[in-house]
């Protein structure tokens, strides 16, 4: 996700964020455009506005996604792929039902303050998973926060498409996601 310019770096990030959800959704993936674009300065990217996207396969899903993105200097300034680099430095991924019912939804803000604020990426099971249960957590087992790693969309695609029933659009979908990952050197796209 590197490039000579960070308008360059951010088209490189945005190319590969199109590319894993081109294999679940043709809903476009936008972000509030700048003319020219620079380093440490926070950006979001959302699917359809963060509004659920609706995903075609066994089972009726939607999903929602926003992220916010920094560029900064690469770690290498003789990086041959460019100076600047795109770091992921929040984001929301959900999962849910056409009801707007919650499935799992992925969070990660790091900034955020207050009191009863997660700052850890952390993982909900949602309501359309947890209700009736009654052991943990007996009023809002869904509000819980189950710690994770960094989650990247890639790894919600994938999970979306071989957990959940949704149906790939293009036949070379784990390819697609493989080069993605690739292309983010180890980090969470």
């Amino acid at each position: 996700m590197a490039g000579q310019t960070p308008n360059e770096a951010f088209r490189n990030y945005l190319d590969l964020l199109r590319a894993a959800l081109r294999c679940v959704t043709l809903t476009p993936l936008t972000m509030r455009e700048r003319t020219r674009l620079t380093t440490d300065t926070p950006y979001t990217v959302a699917l359809a506005e963060l509004d659920p996207v609706r995903l075609r396969g066994t089972f009726p899903l939607h999903l929602t996604v926003g992220q916010i993105a920094r560029i900064v200097a690469a770690e290498d300034p003789d990086d041959p792929l460019g100076p600047f680099d795109v770091h992921t430095v929040q984001y929301l991924y959900e999962v849910s039902t056409p009801e707007d019912r919650e499935i799992l939804s992925f969070h990660w803000r790091p900034d955020a303050s207050g009191d009863d604020v997660v700052t850890t990426p952390h993982l909900h099971i949602g309501p359309a998973i947890t209700a009736g249960q009654s052991v943990l957590r007996p009023r809002d087992p869904h509000k819980a926060h189950v710690p994770t790693g960094v989650i990247g969309i890639v790894a919600v695609v994938r999970l979306a498409i071989l957990e959940f029933g949704v149906r790939p659009l293009p036949s070379n979908w784990a390819n697609i996601l493989q080069r993605a990952e690739d292309a983010a050197n180890g980090g969470s796209l």
